[in-house]
């Protein structure tokens, strides 16, 4: 599970697992209004976007 806000801050939680905090990630300068998970053949995508227009996309199987 992902959540991001005003804060600029996208956070990667284990659902399974009392919704630990396993990643953040603080590359966003202005407010996050969306994010969504993408599986690519085995790689899993977490693709964030910000009202100030970036688009973010990280392979999290890797970086976390």
């Amino acid at each position: 599970m992902a959540t991001g806000s005003r804060d600029k801050v996208v956070k990667v939680m284990n659902a399974k697992e009392d919704y630990i905090t396993i990643g953040n990630f603080t590359e966003h300068e202005a407010a996050i209004v969306g994010i969504e998970f993408r599986d690519n053949g085995g790689e899993l995508f977490l693709i964030s976007y910000d009202c100030a227009g970036t688009i973010i996309m990280r392979c999290i199987s890797r970086d976390l």
